[in-house]
């Protein structure tokens, strides 16, 4: 292993032991309720929703059926439609109440937060559960597919956003060329590498819990490898194409090749792990190009936050 490569694990291991992993794990593993009220059939169709798990990656869909695990079952409770009145106190502690369409209309007025169940609207319920029971979503995905891609890519988002925002913040500086730009560059480096493989990491393990595996950075080492891939180098051609001419046309730049390529790296650990499609550099610096021109103008607005901030 080159003094380079030992240099950048040593500061990957520094950061890992940053992040409070097992708290992922606490969120993951939380318990709660989820009742199915039905028939035979109604039960058969939302299970086989929460098993399938659909991801949009380079125009194509991925579906993958994953079956629930044992743990991801005693988490379920199915009440058949004939003895809802008999079952009404589990229905009543349930914390999300998942019905039928056509019992909906019997059921409706009896209980709170009823989410209805139809095959032409199975997305549409599970964002609407995930973004109704917020404090459950690592729980969610952890038991069940189907809400994978729905966190994850919100997931991706917000990290390569913190990550535009670094690249952003570090650069302000450099908008204006002068003999200042010598010494802030290296600094700026320095400081982008740190802080965004810290989130990049931070990343892979919330992704890896949503991907239904309980967080242990020992055990996700092909992960961290795929993150790793993608990260220095990420800092680096960021750093690099930072133009000084014209004016903040760099920065922009910057933060939205940082966006793009967190995200891409995120995409990268997630369709490795649920669908065991495995990316290589070429791959991902062809993600990042499709990425880039999303990432500045995502950029765009928050250079524009930033600099409102300075004045």
């Amino acid at each position: 292993m080159s003094r380079q490569s030992k240099d950048m694990m040593s500061t990957i291991w520094k950061e890992v032991q940053k992040i409070d992993w097992r708290n992922i794990n606490h969120e993951a593993l939380k318990t709660f309720l989820f009742v199915m009220i039905g028939d035979e059939s109604t039960f058969e169709k939302i299970t086989d929703s929460l098993e399938t798990t659909t991801y949009d990656f380079m125009s194509i869909k991925h579906k993958k059926k994953i079956p629930l695990s044992n743990d991801a079952e005693t988490l379920m409770a199915r009440v058949l439609i004939d003895a809802e009145n008999e079952n009404s106190t589990i229905i009543k502690n349930a914390d999300i109440i998942v019905v039928d369409q056509k019992y909906y209309q019997q059921l409706s007025h009896k209980y709170n937060n009823v989410y209805i169940f139809s095959a032409e609207s199975e997305k549409s319920i599970f964002e609407k559960i995930i973004a109704e029971n917020n404090h459950l979503k690592q729980a969610l995905c952890y038991n069940f597919p189907a809400f994978r891609s729905i966190v994850a890519r919100e997931t991706m988002i917000g990290v390569s956003k913190q990550n535009a925002t670094w690249a952003a913040g570090t650069s302000v500086p450099n908008i204006a060329p002068g003999p200042h730009s010598l010494i802030y560059a290296p600094v700026e480096l320095a400081s982008d590498f740190s802080v965004m493989t810290l989130n990049e990491l931070r990343m892979t393990f919330i992704l890896a819990s949503i991907s239904g595996r309980k967080v242990n950075p020992f055990r996700l080492v092909p992960e961290i490898l795929i993150m790793m891939g993608g990260a220095k180098g990420a800092q680096v051609l960021a750093t690099q194409l930072l133009g000084k001419v014209p004016a903040g046309a760099g920065t922009i730049l910057k933060a939205g090749v940082a966006f793009a390529f967190t995200y891409a790296i995120g995409e990268a650990v997630f369709v490795n792990m649920n669908y065991g499609i495995t990316f290589n550099k070429t791959d991902l610096m062809h993600r990042v190009e499709d990425l880039k021109e999303y990432g500045q103008d995502m950029a765009k607005s928050i250079v524009n936050t930033i600099r409102k901030s300075k004045d």
